[in-house]
């Protein structure tokens, strides 16, 4: 289990097994550096995290389930992205990632999707007239479901 916590001086990405124990620090910073760490989502094959954070400005960064190799892979407007790796690569080879964030000039979040090294961002939803969050992965990464509120609150999900 990959989660974000904290204790009285820092903020913490943690995991730890489903049983509880085995709980170990990822990352950690100073409550007073404002770092935060948020909806961490692993690897496929459980080496790595994908997760929000604002360590170097606002983003989405991947790190190793030990800490080492952390990297950010896009930069989000957002403080919440919800990033989701894809369970499987797409037909051209490449790691996906699915995320939320607020397009530039648009007043409702839009569902993207960029490759695990940062290149061929896509926003899938582009629209102006309602928000989608929480994107999630079929089972093959062919397919996501993300809910989505209309201006009147109106809760649906959808495909894309």
């Amino acid at each position: 289990i990959a989660y974000s916590t904290s204790d009285p001086t820092s903020n913490l990405l943690m995991v730890m097994n489903a049983d509880g124990t085995n709980q170990m620090v990822v990352l950690r910073a100073s409550k007073r550096s404002k770092i935060s760490f948020s909806a961490p989502n692993w690897s496929p094959d459980g080496t790595q995290l994908v997760f929000q954070s604002n360590i170097q400005g606002n983003g989405i960064y991947v790190v190793k389930k030990d800490g080492s190799g952390l990297r950010k892979v896009i930069a989000v407007i957002e403080s919440f992205a919800e990033p989701v790796w894809s369970p499987a690569p797409a037909a051209d080879g490449q790691w996906k990632i699915a995320f939320e964030d607020l397009p530039p000039g648009q007043g409702a979040h839009d569902i993207f999707l960029v490759n695990l090294d940062g290149t061929g961002l896509a926003n899938l939803t582009n629209t102006s007239d309602r928000g989608e969050f929480y994107p999630t992965w079929d089972p093959f990464a062919t397919r996501l479901a993300a809910q989505s509120t209309t201006a009147g609150n109106e809760l649906i999900h959808r495909l894309y």
